[in-house]
């Protein structure tokens, strides 16, 4: 596999963790708007919706840093590879 090809396995890897990141998320709405009784709608649902969106940027933050790693290992595979000649990724 090039370089190229490594790297491009990674962010489809890292587009499948968004998606799932944005469906939790989903979910997540979908409990708020179902746990809120018309007395208590509006505060509830605030705050339920903010800890969604916590747990949304935690997952992206988890999808980026994920992404990293796999692009650094597909660097540090085929550089290693080829170290007789220049390193495959810049």
């Amino acid at each position: 596999m090039s370089c190229i090809e490594c790297e491009e396995s990674c962010r489809s890897e890292y587009g499948e963790c968004l998606d799932d990141c944005r469906t939790r998320f989903g979910y997540c709405l979908e409990d708020c708007l179902a746990s809120a009784d018309d007395s208590s709608f509006r505060s509830v649902v605030a705050v339920c919706i903010k800890e969604c969106n916590a747990d949304l940027e935690k997952c992206k933050a988890t999808c980026n840093s994920d992404l990293d790693i796999c692009t650094d290992l597909c660097r540090r595979a085929l550089t290693d590879k080829q170290s007789l000649r220049a390193p495959a990724c810049p």
